[in-house]
């Protein structure tokens, strides 16, 4: 048995207890005189030689912990096992089946009650006159922990909130654009400053599209005077063309000279 067997012992849960703290001093002892080491260049072999012996310990200890706490948890990990195959496997198995039986019912009373509201909503709605507003665009969540008097007071009074507000509408002067809007949105407010936006881009357009026109009809106009001017202006008559042959003789510079000034002066030669 080496010395880390010795420090720690599997024995009951107290008495390893004890083992440490009595253990503890001679730890202490061992790392107090270490980290009391001058450590220079003349002692940084010793002290590096007594870090390494420190942590060699260190990590002897630890292993034996490891190996303790298998042992410990090794009987609790049996009862576990047993305690799970006898008690709460049942258990849970009782309790998953239950779940599923109560949800079964639930779904079942909340799919009736889902359906009797709406009944309800698309009567309402369609003696208010309201097509565009189905009952999924309400946000009505139908719950068993709300009663079937509550959920229909929810559906009357968003159904009526949208009767009021399409009356508001129809009194206004731009009440088809707001309306297209408000079928969109549902939100008065929403639906009036999307219309009136889009209104006053509209507006913007327009007067953007008749600038434009405006500076093409001039330009059509400066181009038509100037073509008309074009065809009243005076042709000038077109000059002869003569062919002059002769031969000339000078020296190299002289007849580069010549060739310059024939070529600045627009004469065609062969």
């Amino acid at each position: 048995m080496d010395r880390t067997q010795e420090l720690i012992t599997l024995r009951q849960l107290p008495v390893i207890e004890e083992q440490l703290r009595t253990i503890r001093a001679e730890v202490e002892a061992r790392t107090q005189r270490a980290l009391g080491m001058v450590c220079n260049d003349g002692t940084v072999k010793e002290v590096r030689q007594m870090r390494a012996e420190l942590n060699a310990e260190f990590a002897a200890l630890e292993e034996r912990r490891k190996e303790i706490k298998a042992k410990i948890l090794a009987p609790y990990e049996a009862f576990e096992a047993v305690y799970r195959d006898n008690i709460s496997g049942i258990y849970k198995s009782a309790d998953a089946e239950l779940k599923r039986k109560i949800s079964e019912v639930e779904n079942a009373l909340k799919s009736e009650r889902e359906s009797e509201l709406r009944a309800f909503y698309d009567e309402l709605a369609e003696s208010l006159g309201i097509d565009y507003a189905p009952f999924e665009r309400s946000g009505i969540t139908v719950t068993l922990s709300a009663s079937s008097k509550r959920l229909k007071e929810s559906a009357e009074a968003y159904l009526n909130r949208i009767a009021d507000e399409a009356y508001v509408i129809a009194g206004r002067e731009d009440r088809d654009e707001v309306m297209v809007e408000y079928k969109r949105c549902l939100n008065l407010r929403e639906a009036i400053e999307a219309a009136e936006s889009r209104r006053a881009a509209l507006e913007a357009e327009k007067q953007r599209s008749a600038k434009a026109e405006a500076r093409m009809e001039q330009e059509s106009e400066a181009a038509q005077k100037a073509a008309q001017a074009a065809q009243e202006a005076p042709i000038a008559p077109a000059e002869q063309v003569y062919t002059l042959r002769f031969v000339v003789r000078g020296t190299l510079p002289q007849l580069k000279r010549l060739k310059e000034f024939l070529i600045n002066g627009g004469y065609e030669y062969e």
